[in-house]
C-alpha cells in the first residue's frame, strides 16, 4: 500500500522542481532583455525556488 504521505511529500517536490525550472528559464530568456533591477528580482526569484526545491526533496527523502 502506498504511503500517502511519501506522496504528498513527492508532489510538492514535483511542485518545487517545475517552479524552479521555470525559474531558471525565465532568467536565460530574459537575459540581455531586461533592466539590471529585473534580472536582479528574475534572480531572487530562482534563489527562493531553488531553496524551496531543496527543502522539499529533503523532506521527502527524510520521509521513513
Amino acid at each position: 500500500m502506498p504511503c500517502e504521505e511519501k506522496e504528498r511529500l513527492r508532489a510538492l517536490y514535483n511542485a518545487a522542481a517545475e517552479c524552479y525550472a521555470t525559474a531558471v528559464n525565465q532568467v536565460n530568456l530574459s537575459r540581455g532583455n531586461s533592466t539590471q533591477v529585473e534580472y536582479n528580482r528574475a534572480r531572487a526569484l530562482v534563489d527562493e525556488a531553488r531553496s524551496t526545491r531543496d527543502a522539499s526533496h529533503l523532506a521527502l527523502e527524510q520521509h521513513k
